[in-house]
């Protein structure tokens, strides 16, 4: 750790005034000579030096970490690994993220007396409500999903999210 009793003299020695003015906060812990002009670095710096919490919890592996960027960068490093180890589905090639989107997809599977949501016009039946609704818009033509950056509609959100895609990407 650099020691920012240095910084804070070389800030007053080089002439920054406003360095001078500054409330210089100081680690309350016996021995650290941390300190910032910042709250939000001291309890930061608390929070990951001398602190034994580990708040920030990842869904597929249950690893925990001290800051919330951490686990953000775990997740965008890992995921893409750890997705395809856990959560698949016993009967068909699909995985899911977290075991709540797996349990969900596994109603499909279930005998249509399991699925409690009937279509009024063609019998079919589904285990979420959620479903069923996106179901009925086959039968209306409705496609309330609109593309803000080109108007084209869709019937389902997943849709419209995967369309997203192909503004995004560079010329």
């Amino acid at each position: 750790m650099r020691d920012v009793h240095k910084s804070k003299s070389n800030h007053e020695s080089n002439g920054f005034k406003q360095c001078k003015e500054l409330a210089w906060k100081t680690c309350p812990q016996e021995g650290c000579t941390f300190e910032t002009s910042h709250a939000p670095h001291l309890y930061r710096h608390l929070r990951t030096v001398h602190s034994a919490s580990r708040p920030y919890k990842c869904d597929v592996c249950d690893k925990t970490y001290k800051l919330k960027t951490h686990l953000n960068r775990h997740i965008k490093i890992f995921w893409p690994v750890l997705i395809h180890r856990k959560f698949a589905c016993d009967v068909c090639e699909y995985k899911a993220k977290t075991a709540d989107v797996l349990a969900a997809h596994k109603m499909t599977h279930k005998p249509s007396h399991d699925k409690p949501y009937k279509c009024d016009i063609c019998d079919r039946s589904f285990a979420q409500r959620v479903t069923l609704k996106q179901h009925t818009h086959l039968h209306t033509g409705e496609r309330p999903y609109v593309c803000e950056m080109c108007g084209k509609t869709f019937r389902q959100y997943s849709s419209l999210y995967g369309h997203k895609k192909i503004h995004s990407k560079p010329m």
